[in-house]
């Protein structure tokens, strides 16, 4: 994976906006719409949509590249206008290759692709997309933020990759069934105590082709405790991140200190 330039912190705070809205399927200009309007009217730093926002979780695989491209503009416009960022799920299309995608919207547009596809249950990832291979950071408000998408959540290389190289939050879009539910549960406090990062978790809500995603957005500060967490209706929850907390956490318990290139032996009997 590629190293991670740190940019110099400009502020102590930053208000991010947990978007758990439900698209319209297959309509990027409608889904677009929604975007621009909660960037110019949430008071928030950062706006943060679910996984595959753009197009739908259950979109058919085909989509206007031409169409999504003049829509990503729109955005960048919207964040440029209101000095805001947004981070939205949608897909995209390189070399003949369709990646499961977080756009990364403030001054310019970067792109963080999935890494880890899940293929089971009712799942077929590994048969639509193909995988990234490399984590993206980009600082925003003078917080270093890491971006995953959904089953990247259950590798804690991920985000402590991203702790390593000064993240102080990572953003998690999801798109998640209910039956996913007890199993995110678990692990988003985990990942965030062992890393000491803000974690932020969107997901997608409301019933889709045969799908309930359960919503359960949340905010998990850097020791593990779930600040806020919402339910599973269609909301923006706006919360409140401060260097402060990361600091404390670090200090109280200094996994990332501790943390050391090893090699160990198993012995089995």
């Amino acid at each position: 994976m590629t190293s991670i330039k740190i940019p110099v912190m400009i502020q102590d705070d930053m208000k991010a906006a947990l978007c758990q809205l439900k698209p319209y399927i297959d309509d990027i200009e409608k889904n677009t719409d929604i975007v621009v309007d909660t960037i110019v009217n949430t008071d928030a730093d950062l706006i943060i949509f679910p996984e595959m926002f753009l197009t739908d979780y259950s979109f058919d695989g085909s989509y206007d590249v031409d169409l999504m491209g003049i829509c990503l503009e729109r955005i960048l416009r919207a964040t440029r206008m209101t000095r805001k960022a947004a981070i939205v799920g949608g897909p995209h299309m390189s070399d003949g290759k369709l990646f499961n995608s977080a756009y990364i919207i403030s001054e310019r547009i970067d792109r963080y692709d999935k890494i880890d596809l899940p293929g089971f249950g009712v799942f077929s990832e590994k048969d639509r997309f193909s995988e990234g291979d490399r984590l993206v950071m980009r600082n925003i408000c003078g917080f270093n933020i890491g971006v995953i998408i959904c089953y990247d959540v259950f590798f804690p290389e991920l985000v402590k990759a991203y702790a390593m190289n000064g993240a102080d939050a990572v953003i998690c879009i999801s798109a998640s069934p209910t039956t996913s539910k007890v199993a995110f549960d678990r692990v988003l406090p985990a990942r965030s105590v062992e890393s000491t990062v803000y974690m932020l978790f969107v997901n997608n809500v409301g019933d889709r082709e045969g799908m309930t995603f359960f919503g359960g957005s949340r905010c998990i500060s850097p020791s593990g405790d779930t600040s806020v967490e919402v339910g599973d209706e269609e909301t923006i929850m706006t919360v409140e991140l401060d260097h402060e907390s990361v600091c404390i956490a670090r200090d109280n318990r200094p996994t990332l200190k501790d943390t050391k290139e090893r090699t160990i032996r198993i012995e089995i009997a």
